[in-house]
């Protein structure tokens, strides 16, 4: 079994490794950003040669005043961006930074407060050992599994019987005739009618069969009233029997110190939640400098769009036609080599349109699985799954389904799915379930034992406890394991 520490680290490891993936794309996209726009920028330049040689004096110098006020106007844009771009940078090197600490930190404080955990357990884990040798508290042990037992069989057989009627009742209710006489509680001493009404209700009764069913359904509602009544009234017994129960445990705990230990390890774990929030603060402004940096990379800012219309309105002048066509008709060396470096630029632009499309797809992805990772880690986190308590089994499912969600062949749900599966209560010495922590319905649970619970609507998570090993709390005897099995 793998430990909920060593699980979380896997995860953190994770979210490192997607968000080098992404540093990494982002350099490539941003290289292929700019050899777009150098692209036009050639495109430009072999232009201006080109229109030195086809054009007359008046068009070439209006021509080349055109590309020469683009392409200055270009280069001051581009210049304007390098600067912007190199601040984001720095401001994402400076919140990575914050957050490589805020992590750190929190590995300090986790350590802390496993430490105080262990505290816990340890303690707990004496008073249950000497409870397994006192007679007293064991008699009293035996007489709540007893009664909670009664009151369990009881409820079932409640909730049974109310099944049974929603059923069986069905035809009696379809019925119009007979819901109608029953509802005027007729052939009770409650009826009553005038002698028309009697009368008319009498014809009713006669053609529904009303007096043949009435005590049949009258004994299908009744019953589970009564079974009700018997179940809340043995659970009320119980609950008496386990405060008994309670308050050996508790009193047994008061007089370990147990108390302030548990006192002691929750102030250390509002410690750590304090600091998660921190992380998960950092992590959003994080995100939000690398949806900025998406802008600039995919050439989506501002200042790359600017350069590159002003490039394409250059670009698309009439003279450009007039360029092609004249070369085409020259037997000119010189300016058909340059129509021929055109055409290939051009083409090259296509080619680097379609790699930058390809480059958005990928960034796209990783910065979506960045997205799941954080929140499986924040789900993980919010359920406790990191507390010493907790371990997974199957370790090799595990790192094979965290390689998987990194290499795309599965999702953040089917993660999040299979660590929840997985999880487990692990033996570290006591055991949440000993004694009263066994009896009664889970969410009235009074016992001392400490049983972690989730935060920040994880909905009370509460460990899976493995099917045999530690205190058997149910069985006969309450025998007392210290391996534990799964």
């Amino acid at each position: 079994m793998i430990s909920g520490t060593q699980t979380l680290r896997y995860l953190d490891q994770g979210l490192g490794s997607v968000r080098k993936d992404i540093n990494r794309v982002d350099a490539e996209l941003n290289h292929v950003s700019e050899a777009v726009h150098g692209n036009r920028r050639q495109q430009a330049e072999s232009l201006k040669q080109l229109a030195k040689i086809r054009l007359d004096e008046i068009s070439q110098g209006s021509f080349l005043g055109e590309l020469e006020a683009a392409d200055q106007r270009a280069i001051s844009l581009l210049k304007e961006r390098g600067r912007a771009y190199q601040q984001l940078e720095e401001s994402i090197d400076s919140g990575s930074l914050a957050l490589k600490g805020l992590e750190e930190k929190r590995q300090t404080a986790l350590e802390v407060m496993n430490k105080k955990a262990q505290r816990v357990v340890d303690c707990e884990h004496k008073i249950q050992v000497g409870l397994e040798s006192d007679s007293i508290y064991q008699a009293q042990l035996q007489e709540a599994r007893k009664i909670d037992s009664i009151a369990e069989q009881a409820e079932g057989k409640a909730k049974l019987a109310e099944k049974d009627r929603l059923e069986k009742g069905r035809p009696y209710e379809s019925n119009k005739l007979f819901i109608y006489l029953w509802n005027r509680r007729y052939g009770t001493p409650d009826y009553t009618g005038n002698s028309l009404t009697r009368y008319l209700d009498s014809w009713v009764e006669e053609l529904s069969d009303y007096n043949k069913y009435r005590v049949n359904y009258w004994m299908l509602l009744e019953i589970p009233k009564r079974l009700k009544a018997h179940a809340l009234e043995a659970r009320r017994d119980s609950d008496l029997s386990l405060e008994v129960l309670v308050a050996i445990e508790t009193e047994q705990a008061e007089q370990s110190g147990l108390p302030q230990l548990q006192s002691e390890h929750a102030q250390a774990l509002g410690n750590v939640d304090g600091i998660d929030d921190e992380i998960e603060q950092q992590e959003h402004s994080l995100n939000l400098l690398f949806k900025q940096r998406t802008e600039f990379v995919e050439a989506k800012d501002s200042y790359m769009e600017q350069s590159l219309q002003t490039l394409s309105t250059a670009l698309s002048n009439k003279s450009v036609y007039e360029l092609n066509d004249a070369a085409h008709q020259t037997v000119s060396n010189q300016d058909n080599l340059m129509v021929r470096e055109l055409a290939e630029l051009q083409e090259q632009s296509h080619d680097l349109e379609t790699e930058l499309r390809d480059h958005r797809r990928m960034h796209e992805a990783k910065l979506k699985r960045l997205e799941q990772l954080e929140n499986v880690r924040r789900q993980f986190k919010n359920h406790r799954y990191d507390d010493i308590r907790s371990g997974f089994g199957n370790e090799s499912l595990i790192t094979s389904m965290f390689s998987q969600f990194l290499n795309g062949l599965i999702g953040s749900g089917e993660l999040w799915r299979v660590l929840q599966r997985h999880q487990r209560h692990r033996d570290v010495g006591a055991w949440p379930d000993f004694g009263s922590g066994g009896l009664g319905i889970p969410t009235r649970r009074r016992s001392p034992w400490h049983l972690p619970t989730g935060r920040r609507g994880s909905g009370g998570s509460i460990f899976r406890m493995p099917r045999s090993g530690g205190f058997n709390s149910r069985g006969s005897g309450g025998g007392f394991r210290t391996g534990g099995g799964f």
